[in-house]
């Protein structure tokens, strides 16, 4: 019970690292996007 409680521990945090990296690429994507728009602005 100890090892699958533990093991059960280690996956909620492995998708909770998941989780962060995906909200990470997000944010990246919406500052490449928020650059490009700028610079597209810039441009015109």
């Amino acid at each position: 019970q100890a090892q699958a409680q533990a093991q059960a521990q280690a996956q909620a945090q492995a998708q909770a690292q998941a989780q962060a990296q995906a909200q990470a690429q997000a944010q990246a994507q919406a500052q490449a996007q928020a650059q490009a728009q700028a610079q597209a602005q810039a441009q015109a």
